[in-house]
């Protein structure tokens, strides 16, 4: 193992007086690991399909619904609510408001920083 010149730093340190604490380098382990985190794009495209191919939605336009998800985990409030709401049966009635895709946007730029940062491990 090359010397590149710590030997002389904790000498100095310890000459000085300052505690010198020294950890032993453990070599990572080799294999592959899975991050669920990573399916993250994958979630986004397969909501953008979903968006395209479903039934024209209630509460917002489809716009709207895009940047709603889009890097956020909110896909499942669009398959819980949109186009019925999973607890009820039968026909729902259209709703009198429809948020637009502009509006939405505006809002994602908002609520994406947010809950980035206190769910720094769910939203990718």
């Amino acid at each position: 193992m090359t010397d590149d010149g710590a030997a002389e730093v904790r000498r100095a340190a310890r000459a000085a007086g300052v505690p010198v604490v020294e950890r032993a380098y453990v070599e990572p382990m080799g294999g592959t690991s899975m991050n669920l985190l990573g399916l993250a794009p994958l979630a986004a495209l397969l909501m953008l399909l979903v968006l395209l191919g479903a039934p024209p939605t209630r509460l917002a336009s489809t716009w709207a619904w895009f940047w709603l998800t889009w890097g956020n985990p909110l896909a499942v409030v669009f398959l819980l609510l949109e186009p019925v709401p999973l607890w009820r049966t039968g026909s729902v009635p259209a709703a009198r408001w429809k948020l637009t895709g502009g509006w939405a946007f505006m809002i994602s730029l908002v609520l994406t920083p947010m809950l980035r940062a206190a769910f720094p491990g769910l939203v990718a």
